[in-house]
């Protein structure tokens, strides 16, 4: 018995292990039911990505002299869009292609997941003259007419989609370059940006006049609509150099700036850069921008302002249609008021009065001015026709012939 008792204890054991297997299959809980508590290192669920919104960003410059009623006028400088694009105004001549000129940049920040269309407007009949604005030039090309601009089927640039060639120098460039705006394309054309060129019939945001002495006084134009007022950025540069002051004037009331109480130091668009920084646009946009407003304020004689037009009142003086919609659109437009100097009359005489000065350099500067002033010098200026210095009956006729070829057909041509 000896040798069978560890045989059979064996067997005893192997038939019960077997039974404690059976049990535990027969007990065991749903496969799809954790009974275990969760381990504290237990990787998370990663949530789904977030989708990038889409945003259109608009910059668009205009300018608008105090004495005329356009802005952006076709009469009083030309087109500096490359030569691809398509162009109503003339051609600029004499000035550098790395010299933009006022117009409106769209640009699209995120996925073209599907193809949009836009349409930009000029509120009023198709069939308006051309007094009332226009649409004079843009890119990339696409269908339009005087008063409506619209580019179709408007989508993501493949990587064999490339842009046509500009000249190195050509302010274009530094947009196109511009990685952090997306590669569109339409029509067989590609670029980072919608450019278009637009004379458009505007009020001044904010009308200026004399006050006290030695100080302006600024309110909302109704005029222009309820939109009126705002941010404005009142410029003088005169011999001695250049002072500024920010003002925000309220549609109900009216704001003194004081002449003598100008910033002459610092940079006058130090804070309209970062005011349009705020607003989303970088580098390459803001570069633009301020290259067109600095060199119509700070660089040229006189007394001018900047406002800054919100998207409420882009929205009614250039209604923007985008469909399917962005997720986000921002529009900015600065108008540069020109010639806003109350005194300016007694300027235009100053101008005049030194061309007869016995020095070349201040008459021919003087000269340049008086062209520069455009229509508020037009008047004056005929009233010394035939004067009896021969100088300044020379000087004075080779001005009004430039107003007469910049003025032509129009109404605003000197007689």
């Amino acid at each position: 018995m000896s040798g069978v008792c560890p045989q059979l204890a064996a067997r005893v054991c192997l038939v019960a292990a077997v039974m404690w297997l059976i049990s535990l299959t027969t007990h065991a809980q749903p496969a799809d039911v954790d009974a275990s508590p969760p381990s504290p290192t237990q990787t998370p669920a990663v949530a789904e990505p977030v989708a990038q919104p889409l945003i259109v960003r608009e910059l668009s410059v205009f300018v608008l002299d105090r004495f005329g009623t356009l802005a952006n006028n076709e009469r009083d400088y030309g087109s500096t869009l490359f030569n691809g694009a398509y162009r109503r105004r003339p051609p600029e001549t004499g000035k550098p292609l790395s010299t933009p000129m006022p117009l409106g940049l769209l640009t699209f920040d995120g996925p073209l997941d599907v193809p949009r269309h836009l349409r930009l407007e000029l509120p009023g009949q198709d069939d308006a003259p051309q007094d009332k604005g226009r649409f004079l030039g843009h890119w990339p090309k696409t269908q339009a007419q005087a008063r409506v601009l619209e580019w179709h089927d408007l989508r993501a640039a493949g990587p064999d989609e490339r842009s046509p060639t500009v000249s190195a120098g050509h302010w274009l460039v530094p947009l196109r370059q511009n990685n952090a705006r997306t590669r569109l394309t339409t029509r067989g054309n590609t670029d980072r940006f919608l450019a278009y060129d637009v004379s458009i019939a505007m009020a001044p945001p904010v009308l200026i006049a004399p006050g006290q002495t030695n100080a302006l006084t600024l309110h909302a134009n109704t005029e222009f609509g309820p939109n009126a007022g705002g941010e404005v950025l009142v410029i003088d540069q005169d011999r001695i150099g250049v002072a500024w002051k920010w003002a925000k004037v309220g549609p109900e009331e009216k704001i003194t700036v004081e002449l003598g109480q100008l910033k002459s130091n610092g940079q006058p668009l130090k804070e309209l850069d970062q005011r349009l920084r705020d607003r989303g646009f970088n580098d390459a946009e803001i570069s633009v921008a301020l290259s067109i407003v600095q060199r119509l304020t700070v660089e040229k004689w006189g007394m001018s302002a900047v406002c800054i037009l919100d998207k409420p009142a882009m929205d009614a003086l250039l209604p923007l249609t985008i469909e399917p919609p962005a997720d986000r659109v921002e529009r900015i437009g600065l108008v540069v008021l020109t010639n806003i100097d109350p005194d300016i009359n007694h300027t235009i005489d100053q101008f005049i009065a030194q061309l007869g000065s016995d020095e070349w350099a201040v008459r021919n500067a003087s000269q340049i001015a008086l062209i520069d002033l455009g229509r508020a010098a037009i008047e004056r200026v005929q009233a010394y026709r035939g004067h009896a210095d021969p100088e300044v009956a020379y000087r004075v006729q080779q001005i009004i012939e430039a107003f007469e070829l910049r003025y032509q057909d129009s109404d605003e041509a000197a007689e």
